[in-house]
């Protein structure tokens, strides 16, 4: 039919500059990192956090108390002690549980409300909860301020940075809403996936890092990250040195003016740009166990695409509410005419849907279903296409035809169709704004929409943007060819002349660059991104707005959006002032200061919602002929009085006996292999929480012995007397595929390791004052206590839950958050369903006083 027509024209544009899906694909993947961050947490927290861990959290609370003290001089609330360290592990007191009870509280409600926002983003409309998701940032900050070292690492910031933006995403506390997502927001989370890879890429040739320059760092990278997969192996061996070096080229490229690519004002660009920094991040996260990193930058470059860029995701989820809503009502309007007109002769059918005051989900002011096309506005009931033969003989049947056909005009009036006339205070439509234009009466509100009416053709549109989109792409593509350069080696000429690729830039020119670009990207995004996508979307919800005052509520939402989008920027943009080397031209470039800036700036910095990024700004475990030296510490124990036989301890995860394979372990962190790797770069004296680590293992404290592989020592059933460290050198092996022999000359080698050592500790023991005075040093207060507690105080300690299996309590949490999930739709599906019904029975009413009205009238006329 004609109607199926012409919503199958629309449906192909369907999708271009509206982010439904994407919303609820960043959602998803923004809500299973919370997930794996929390789940992580919960796991290691006993042994890393706890009372009795490495770096006891309680401690730190008390640090901070006395800190709050020495600041207010005396005053000692609640309020003082959470702007000296955000968390709300301060509740503990009140709460009557002990530190470690409660945050495993904590770790369990962002566990329920991750799976909870997770389910959302996959059923709901909306794509979650603001509530949910504001709730989420505050529990994942409690942790993150409490987890000093073991949380200093940069996708714990990166996620604080993503969820707070996500709060921004979604409705406030609706599941089922159609409200859409304001570009604003989706602007800066474009903005800060621009800021994180041009940081982590600029640092790399700022650092001046040969390994980056000769782009040689994946002859290293692959067998010295900190913890490899079984993948970097056959990687490192299959890979030829040029393919590597294009590797590293592609990855510098990315990084650097590709990222222009990512904000650019042409769709096709950010969705190419996006696209391939996404499967830049499958290979980096094939080959190396980066956590839940790879995922939440993979959602950031979801946010550069549109709903019609996404076929992939969510393909019948994120437009079907407002297709089906637009066929719906289609649908109704045709069949009431084709069910009341009983004639063969072919009827103009009803192309616009007409509300009709049914009681749907997108009939309410806050929804987003109602198109363009699908506002009472916008609906025209073209002329009958009928002979007068063909309408039925009886007169009562013909007027019920025709009525159905077309509208019948009061006495009096222009005849015109039904749809033209404005319902419930709506707008107004093309015509009748052409006519108020002539007059000089249009509202400001219609000027808006009568702005958006008067554009370019959509050939002539397409053109325009495919050229200039496309110098923008060459541009780019430009500035990554003049980054290399191609060298010949012409020092020996018996051998044939191989082309060699290396980095054709120097710091002083990428400084310059990066002098142009950060100003002119920052300026472009607060200036004209924010405010030319605030100006569409006034215009389309303006469109769309049933009536005057809900048009003028949302025109005060978005300028209320785009102010706090601005400020944002501005908040994010300043830690990119660590790659300039002069700021006169980045200042000028950020939006103008205002009275409250220090203040603002103050509690960003507090609530980590700006931060600067920078990942593998020079590559480790570079030998000294250029050979792969990844440092590694070996602890090992002895159980015997005078330390004569030593017994190496096993950590689960990060490189240990030779032939144990690297292993997938992402999303999951285990954090304490992870700070093992950076202990490695340095010494004890800089790392003194292994100092820590060391006399917990010597005390026997399970919660710290549960973080290792602690099988071969549980024959002992005792804690060890001495304990040392020494640090030797790993390399991926060199057989092949890795039949290598270790060095007992059995088994299958995955890494070899060499001869020499070097002590890295002493061994120690527990009478060793030197520990204690070492421990003292730092701040470590229970180092001369023991860990024997009683069964009633250590079940206190350790809350209601650890007596359970990990896995089966993060199951429960989760089962918890899906049910939590369905609650939040039903509730919002009945809350609708009252509200409507209340609407229409107040109409109802209000149609039948009406009537009764009219007909006290007419009986007065006929009296009369």
């Amino acid at each position: 039919s004609i109607a199926q027509r012409g919503g199958g024209e629309m449906s192909r544009r369907r999708g271009v500059g509206e982010h439904f899906r994407v919303r609820r694909a960043v959602l998803f993947l923004v809500a299973s990192c919370y997930f794996a961050a929390f789940w992580s947490l919960y796991a290691d927290f006993p042994g890393l956090l706890g009372s009795r861990g490495v770096l006891p959290s309680d401690a730190l609370l008390g640090r901070a108390a006395d800190a709050t003290l020495s600041r207010t001089g005396g005053k000692d609330t609640l309020v003082d002690r959470a702007w000296t360290l955000p968390t709300l592990l301060w509740f503990h007191d009140a709460l009557g549980l002990s530190v470690d009870a409660c945050a495993d509280a904590i770790c369990l409600l962002g566990l329920t409300l991750s799976a909870c926002a997770a389910m959302l983003a996959v059923s709901a409309f909306a794509g979650g909860i603001a509530v949910v998701w504001g709730s989420l940032f505050v529990l994942y900050l409690s942790m993150f301020v409490v987890g000093q070292t073991f949380l200093s690492f940069q996708w714990d910031i990166l996620l604080l940075e993503v969820g707070f933006l996500c709060t921004f995403m979604c409705p406030g506390i609706r599941a089922r809403s159609r409200a859409p997502t304001h570009p604003v927001v989706v602007w800066a989370l474009r903005f800060l996936a621009f800021k994180l890879m041009l940081m982590s890429g600029a640092v790399k040739i700022q650092s001046g890092c040969p390994t980056w320059h000769e782009l040689t760092a994946l002859d290293h990278h692959w067998a010295t990250q900190p913890l490899p997969t079984p993948l970097a192996w056959f990687a490192r061996r299959a890979t030829s040195s040029a393919v590597r070096k294009l590797g590293v080229a592609v990855t510098l490229a990315l990084e650097g003016p590709g990222t222009l690519m990512l904000i650019a004002p042409f769709r096709e660009c950010r969705h190419a740009g996006a696209t391939a920094q996404i499967l830049m991040q499958l290979a980096i996260a094939a080959t190396g166990n980066y956590t839940f990193f790879n995922v939440i930058t993979v959602a950031l470059m979801v946010a550069c695409f549109d709903d019609a860029g996404l076929p992939f995701l969510l393909a019948r989820g994120g437009d079907s509410g407002r297709g089906q809503a637009f066929a719906k009502r289609n649908t109704r309007a045709t069949t009431a005419v084709t069910d009341t007109t009983p004639i063969s002769t072919p009827v103009t059918p009803i192309a616009t849907p007409i509300d009709d005051g049914s009681d749907d989900d997108s009939d309410d002011d806050d929804s987003d279903s109602s198109d363009s096309t699908s506002s009472p506005v916008l609906g025209v009931v073209s002329t009958p296409a009928v002979s007068l033969d063909d309408l039925p003989a009886d007169p009562s049947e013909r007027r019920r035809v025709i009525a159905a056909m077309t509208t019948t005009p009061r006495p009096g009036r222009t005849p015109v169709s039904r749809s033209l006339q404005t319902s419930r205070g709506g707008m107004q439509t093309p015509r009748q704004r052409k006519y108020k234009r002539e007059r000089g009466s249009l509202t400001l509100v219609e000027l808006l929409v009568d702005f958006m009416s008067c554009r370019l053709s959509r050939r002539v549109a397409r053109v325009f943007v495919a050229v200039a989109g496309g110098f923008f792409a060459i541009a780019v593509m430009t500035n990554c060819a003049v980054m290399f350069r191609v060298d010949v080696d012409e020092s020996d000429s018996h051998f044939p002349r191989v082309p060699s690729l290396t980095l054709g830039i120097t710091i002083e020119q990428t400084n310059l660059w990066l002098a142009v670009v950060v100003p002119a990207a920052v300026f472009y995004v607060w200036a004209v991104a924010l405010p030319l996508s605030t100006l569409r979307h006034v215009a389309t919800e303006t469109f769309r707005s049933r009536s005057k005052l809900v048009a003028v509520f949302r025109i005060v939402k978005s300028v209320v959006f785009l102010a706090a989008g601005v400020l944002m920027i501005g908040i994010s943009a300043r830690p990119m002032t660590s790659l300039l080397t002069e700021t006169s031209g980045f200042a000028a470039a950020l939006p103008p200061a205002t009275f409250a800036d220090a203040s603002i700036l103050q509690i960003a910095a507090k609530a980590h919602v700006s931060n600067g990024y920078g990942l593998f700004r020079r590559m480790t475990g570079v030998g000294a002929n250029g050979t792969n030296a990844r440092p590694e510490v070996i602890v090992e124990a002895s159980y015997d009085d005078d330390g004569s036989t030593w017994t190496p301890l096993v950590f689960k995860y990060k490189p240990g006996p030779t032939n144990v394979a690297p292993r997938f372990v992402a999303p999951h962190q285990p954090r304490l292999d992870w700070q093992m790797w950076f202990a490695a770069l340095g010494s004890y004296d800089a790392n003194p929480w292994f100092v820590h680590f060391v006399v917990r293992l010597l005390k026997g404290t399970p919660e710290v012995w549960d973080l290792l592989d602690a099988s071969e020592h549980a024959k002992f059933n005792a804690p060890p007397k001495w304990i040392r460290a020494t640090r030797r050198e790993y390399d991926f092996s060199r057989g092949r595929w890795g039949r290598e022999k270790n060095g007992n000359g059995a088994g299958d080698a995955w890494w070899t390791v060499a001869e020499t050592e070097e002590q890295y500790l002493p061994a120690l023991s527990l009478d060793n004052e030197s520990v204690q005075t070492f421990l003292q040093a730092h701040r470590f207060l229970d180092v001369g206590a023991g860990d024997a507690m009683g069964d009633a105080k250590r079940a206190h300690a350790d809350g209601p839950f650890r007596e359970y299996a990990s896995t089966a309590v993060v199951c429960v949490a989760f089962i918890f958050g899906v049910a939590l999930a369905g609650a939040a739709i039903l509730a919002d599906a009945v809350a609708v369903t009252a509200v409507q019904s209340f609407i229409l029975e107040h109409e109802d009413a209000k149609r039948l006083v009406r009537r009764r009205m009219y007909q006290g009238r007419r009986e007065k006329r006929k009296i009369e």
